[in-house]
């Protein structure tokens, strides 16, 4: 069974990254645990979904098992960081998160690739939910930039 937020020590920070598909999910993992150190360094839990239900490793977790406990976790964190990592030759993944921390009100970051490039719906919701609700950050960065996104990101949670 997986986890559900009061399982999570809290305060905490629900990390969505896409992992159905995705030809660089290890590139992916590694700039997440970075995200989760940084959030770990301002004094909150970070909750990485891919550590409970990656689409392969833990391949006989059921849908609905997943879909339930991301949305109670989702619901349940004091933010949440979403990482869109460019190249969409997979899943960006983060959609259905996105509107879950947005009906509950959660302070966002959304770190984007530069290049990336956005469904309407990912670009509406950072225009609507994020930027012109004043709830949360977009940080565009590209690989050389990784450390200041980062720098970005403890700002952001070291504010909440």
């Amino acid at each position: 069974m997986l986890p559900r937020s009061k399982d999570i020590p809290n305060p905490y920070v629900y990390i969505s990254e896409p992992l159905t598909g995705r030809p660089d999910l290890e590139n992916i993992k590694a700039f997440c645990r970075r995200i989760a150190k940084v959030c770990e360094e301002t004094g909150l839990y970070p909750y990485l979904p891919f550590e409970h239900s990656d689409p392969v490793l833990h391949a006989n977790v059921s849908a609905q098992e997943v879909f339930a406990a991301d949305k109670d976790l989702t619901q349940g964190a004091k933010a949440a960081v979403f990482y869109l990592p460019g190249d969409p030759s997979g899943s960006f993944g983060v959609g259905g998160e996105m509107a879950i921390a947005a009906n509950a009100d959660l302070p966002m970051a959304m770190m984007i690739r530069r290049g990336t490039t956005l469904s309407p719906f990912e670009q509406g919701f950072i225009d609507v939910e994020v930027r012109g609700k004043n709830r949360g950050l977009v940080i565009e960065f590209s690989p050389d930039e990784e450390e200041t996104s980062l720098f970005s990101i403890a700002r952001f949670l070291i504010s909440l």
